[in-house]
């Protein structure tokens, strides 16, 4: 049992012989926060001897086994005996006693459990809580997020090798100063020394030790020597959801300061991402990403003489400051285009009182105080300089009870006052925001009859980490609030007209306390968010990984980027309270990114879902047919039927969903046979719905029609579906024959792939053909992911990716090369062979060519074949290099080559160069009697893929082919 004290009317009496006082006694009072009542039985049992203690022995599973209390967000954590962990909010004024958050671990790899908790500890900020078992670790959110945890390692290791003793088991743990290491003792182990200590470093948002705006617009990561900011939000739509791409800008902070003034208290990020400041112990730097240069103080004594206190941010090029100096208290403002010292501060502004958080919105400055008083500056650039100007202040005593609990702070202001207004009575009418002991509250202005302005609170939601505000949101998002409660993220739409319903109750103090108001919109993430990117509609997170290799002594751990599209939740809850009006205005701001189709397809995935979940639809009353009510099936067609993308959505989704569900869809889409002429995917569509005529008449009559208009990706994609109904290919050479895409049979013109029949000499030939084909293809898509972070970066489309280029391209080729031996009519000489004397000089037409290694052959005079080595140590494969070097390439038996094409220096702009190669045959005193044979995969994207501003790939073969070929084009002419 663990009770939480505080004075009352419970007595412990002072025991004193001498008194004779009647004064009354010490008293306290307390409310339990972990309670366990023993089973009945247990309870029942009569007493038992001390000798039969082992027999009758029960340990409580909820046994309490360690505590730790977490004062920021007014929690306590309970780790138990069997293992579980429990959040616990600290009762109210009235006593109450929320129901506690049993925390859950995602995976483990221990079959065994946990164990029990050993240690548990907060960091400083009250941000992650750190647990230690028995037989792992984990550590935690304050919302109860699972960020890292370790109970044994996934693949086996080598256990003499392995020493992160600590994946096994924690006894003790601390966190260093700043929160960016965890210090863990491990348990003891057979094959690991006893009391060893392990350091694990970590990197934490800087939102923990500044709450403002622009420190949530991008993603922003501190560590104990750098901060990290995310680019992707400065790049093509699809570097944003790529979680390969490398978007992540590492700032190392000058070991200069850090030497001095270690650990990281404050970090702050400008409003374009340009600008970061940073300050530790004492004093304060910062730092241009576009000049790339850090600024110091040159005095030292300068630098020491105060500390930042309350926070940093940044206005234009102007840096504010909330410092201590000498035990009074200031707000300093700092440009970046000036040098750091006491002589270039622009301005300084004393306070009454240590400052708590910093907020700017727009121009307005909010700094709010430990003396519970809330501040309002207005940021006034001067001719020659810039200073702040006072408009008012206003307490919250009586409405916010313990300052310190103040986590992030901004404000609305209403329509009217925004465009009528004067902004120096904008406290007067604004609707404060904050986080208060992890409590999101809205503020809302009131006057008394006496002309006072009080505030009524109104609780959103308990034990939220971080919120974002959109004060300029896009459409229906403007003047949104966003907050993340450990589980997903909780979207209040216009969060100044939130109502109540409930009416207000009046406290004594006679303000008045609303009750918690239910979001507009939830969205349950896999990962911790940092940022929303409203222009992109996602959400951006990270979150760890841990890897082990057996030939490894220790755990890789890494963070990676994860996004979630938001678009779809906005987007339903429109249509669910039918506004699909305002659902078209606001999918209209994002029409124009790449995947807004991919959101609009998750959108009607789920309205599907969600009507089959409703059951059967039934008949509607007339009066409901009166009114024109309509399902929300229905209302999610309508609204797409405002898109162009709307036929491919509704097919996409279809091939997604089961096909039981096919005839309420198309029910209230339209009949497929009407619509597949203007989209051929419908086809699958309709095969499944058995509308096709079995001759297939309708599939050739649209290819044709898609032939005569070049629309080459419809065409594409009814070869698909002729491939994918008729594993034998008898369907799609009927097609190609029939629409003369082909000639037929018995045409000379032409035939498909040549290939030995399977005699005794070639048995499985095709099969091993094919199985070569597939692994040289598999190893290359595994390359193109590889190259993928450097080729990103010089691509000239940075949305296309190059595991995609080829891993869904319809136009790989493999080749199996013959390289006939030199002829005796023709001898090479015996001097001065050209390097390209099997195969001349050439460029590759692929993004990538697979190559194996060669087999020479000799045939002896019967004609059988007999493998050889090669003619001569010259023999092979030269390339150039971009130096113009000439070198020779041996390529091992056991190993496959790859290099570039044409289509790749294409897509990059040329940078990334072909590689000029070709095949020297090497003078020896046989070489008139060996060939040369090798297989070669040429990866090349589709006909229709975009590789340039002005040319897909099928324009760039035929200009290259033209380009070869010219001259003999023009002789048969002749």
């Amino acid at each position: 049992m663990i009770d939480l004290l505080k004075l009352g009317h419970l007595a412990r009496e002072r025991s004193s012989s001498d008194s004779t006082s009647s004064s009354r006694p010490l008293q306290w009072h307390g409310t339990c926060a972990h309670h366990v009542d023993p089973p009945r039985w247990v309870q029942k049992r009569k007493h038992v001897d001390p000798g039969d203690v082992a027999k009758y022995a029960y340990t409580e599973p909820r046994r309490a086994m360690a505590i730790a209390l977490n004062p920021k967000f007014s929690m306590l954590a309970v780790g138990t005996y069997s293992g579980t962990v429990e959040f616990v909010s600290l009762p109210s004024m009235d006593g109450a006693l929320p129901k506690p958050q049993v925390l859950q671990i995602p995976t483990m790899y221990a079959r065994e459990g946990t164990g029990s908790v050993c240690t548990m500890e907060w960091s400083s900020d009250g941000y992650v809580l750190a647990v230690g078992w028995e037989k792992g670790w984990a550590i935690w959110s304050v919302g109860g997020r699972c960020l890292a945890w370790g109970f044994g390692v996934e693949y086996e290791v080598d256990a003499e090798r392995f020493q992160d003793a600590f994946m096994y088991g924690v006894r003790g743990l601390f966190w260093a100063p700043g929160n960016f290491e965890l210090v863990m003792l491990a348990q003891s182990s057979p094959n690991m020394a006893d009391g060893q200590l392990f350091v694990l470093p970590f990197a934490k948002s800087a939102t923990t030790g500044q709450h403002s705006p622009d420190n949530t617009q991008y993603a922003f990561l501190q560590m104990d020597d750098r901060v990290l900011v995310y680019r992707g939000a400065d790049q093509p739509d699809m570097s944003v959801i790529n979680p390969e791409a490398d978007v992540w800008q590492h700032v190392k902070v000058p070991q200069s300061y850090m030497s001095a003034n270690w650990p990281i208290r404050y970090s702050s990020l400008s409003a374009d991402g340009r600008l970061i400041a940073i300050a530790g112990r004492r004093g304060l730097v910062h730092y241009s990403s576009t000049s790339g240069r850090w600024k110091m103080f040159a005095d030292e004594l300068q630098e020491q003489a105060f500390t930042v206190k309350g926070g940093l941010l940044w206005f234009h090029h102007v840096l504010i400051a909330a410092v201590e100096v000498a035990g009074a208290y200031q707000l300093r403002l700092y440009s970046r285009d000036l040098e750091l010292s006491n002589q270039n501060v622009l301005h300084r502004e004393l306070v009454p009182s240590p400052v708590v958080i910093l907020s700017l919105v727009d121009n307005s400055l909010l700094v709010y105080m430990a003396d519970n008083t809330l501040y309002h500056y207005l940021i006034i650039p001067t001719a020659d300089s810039i200073k702040l100007h006072f408009c008012g202040s206003i307490t919250f005593d009586g409405v916010i009870a313990v300052p310190s609990a103040v986590r992030a702070l901004s404000w609305m202001i209403p329509s009217a006052q925004k465009q009528l207004g004067d902004p120096a009575d904008d406290l007067a009418v604004a609707t404060v925001l904050m986080i208060v002991g992890g409590k999101l509250v809205l503020l809302r202005p009131r006057k008394s009859e006496e002309g006072e302005v009080k505030y009524d609170m109104q609780i959103l939601a308990d034990r939220i980490e971080f919120c974002w505000i959109h004060l300029r949101g896009i459409g229906t998002l403007e003047n949104s609030l966003w907050g993340y409660d450990g589980q997903g993220i909780r979207v209040w739409l216009n969060a100044l007209a939130i109502e109540s319903a409930p009416a207000p109750t009046e406290a004594d103090d006679g303000s008045e306390t609303l009750d918690r108001v239910k979001e507009s919109v939830n969205i349950p993430l896999e990962f911790y968010p940092l940022s929303v990117l409203m222009d992109k509609g996602i959400i951006i997170g990270v979150e760890v990984e841990a890897a082990t290799r057996t030939n490894l002594s220790f755990t890789m751990f890494r963070h990676v980027t994860s996004s979630h599209l938001f678009l779809h939740h906005i987007l339903l809850f429109h249509l669910e309270n039918s506004q699909c009006k305002e659902a078209v205005t606001f999918a209209s701001h994002y029409q124009h990114l790449v995947y807004f189709a991919h959101a609009l397809e998750i959108l009607l995935h789920t309205v599907v879902e969600e009507d089959v979940d409703a059951g059967e639809p039934t008949e509607r009353s007339q009066d409901s047919k009166d009114s024109g009510e309509q399902g929300l099936l229905s209302g999610a067609i309508e609204f797409l039927d405002h898109f162009d993308d709307a036929l491919d959505v509704v097919v996409g989704c279809a091939r997604k969903i089961e096909m039981t569900r096919w005839p309420r869809l198309f029910d209230i889409v339209g009949n497929p046979k009407i619509l597949f002429e203007t989209a051929g995917s419908y086809l699958l569509v309709l095969h499944g719905l058995e509308q096709l005529d079995g001759m297939n008449d309708d599939v050739i009559r649209l290819l044709r029609s898609a032939t005569a208009a070049q629309d080459w990706q419809l065409c594409r994609e009814i070869l698909r579906f002729l491939h994918s109904i008729d594993d034998t290919g008898a369907a799609l050479q009927s097609a190609l024959v029939e629409t003369q895409i082909v000639p037929s049979a018995d045409s000379q013109l032409g035939q498909g792939n040549g290939r030995p029949t399977s005699t005794a000499e070639v048995q499985d030939f095709e099969h091993a053909f094919k199985d070569l084909g597939r692994f040289v293809f598999g190893v290359g898509c595994k390359l193109a992911v590889a190259c993928q972070p450097f080729a990103s970066s010089y691509l000239s489309d940075s949305s296309l990716s190059l595991a995609d280029l080829i891993g869904n391209s319809q136009t790989v080729k493999a080749r199996l090369l013959h390289y006939f031996p030199p002829s005796p009519e023709n001898p090479l000489p015996s001097e001065d062979e050209a390097v390209d004397s099997w195969c001349g000089f050439h460029l590759d037409h692929s993004l990538l060519t697979g190559l194996c290694s060669a087999l020479y052959l000799r045939q002896d005079p019967s004609g059988t074949p007999s493998v050889v080595q090669s003619p001569s140590p010259a023999s092979g494969l030269y390339i150039r290099t971009r130096g113009g070097a000439l070198t020779k390439v041996s390529i091992p038996a056991d190993c496959l080559a790859f290099q570039t094409g044409e289509a790749l220096e294409l897509a990059t702009s040329g940078k990334l160069r072909a590689t000029p190669h070709c095949v020297r045959v090497g003078a020896a005193a046989d070489a008139e009697s060996i060939s040369r044979e090798t297989f070669a995969l040429f990866m090349q994207p589709n006909v229709d893929q975009q590789l340039s501003a002005t040319e897909d790939f099928g324009q760039f073969s035929k200009r290259i082919f033209d380009e070869h070929y010219k001259d003999d084009v023009a002789g048969a002419a002749q």
